[in-house]
């Protein structure tokens, strides 16, 4: 008797999971895809939206801030804020993961840099990083809400 009701449970269970429909974060191609259209732009030198109140940390600076407040540069940067130029320099981001929300206005991106610096004295740093991107949607509109960025330790 007890075998015949785990069975019938079993066989209800997975009838069920064909009328169920099955979702999870990431499933939605079209978001993500908007948000690699931005990134891709940003490769172009188009800056991304952000969020008014975005988190911003990078390697170049002591630690997080909230827009609009000015980050303090860090003595210790591979390549100093106060010894780039002030044109030159490029990036080119590659999103390893992009996840999406069910809700479809929260995201979060993984994604690795290769940045070519500018300095004053003339010549070029090479910079490797990686960074964590989290995406909101505001009046339909991807933004970055919060990013973390590092260069590679060596």
């Amino acid at each position: 008797m007890r075998t015949g009701v785990i069975a019938v449970g079993v066989i209800v269970g997975c009838l069920s999971i064909g009328f169920v429909e099955l979702r999870g974060a990431g499933s939605n191609a079209m978001e993500e895809a908007a948000i690699r259209k931005i990134v891709a732009a940003e490769n172009e030198g188009h800056p991304a939206p952000h969020m008014a109140d975005q988190i911003f940390w990078s390697g170049p600076y002591q630690r997080p801030v909230i827009w609009p407040e000015k980050p303090t540069p860090a003595s210790t940067a591979i390549a100093p804020i106060e010894e780039r130029a002030p044109s030159g320099s490029t990036s080119i981001k590659t999103p390893a993961r992009i996840v999406v929300a069910d809700s479809r206005d929260l995201a979060y991106e993984y994604e690795t840099t290769a940045l070519s610096i500018k300095m004053k004295n003339g010549t070029t740093r090479a910079v490797e990083s990686a960074a964590l991107r989290v995406w909101q949607k505001e009046a339909g509109e991807w933004k970055i809400a919060a990013e973390f960025s590092a260069p590679y330790r060596k």
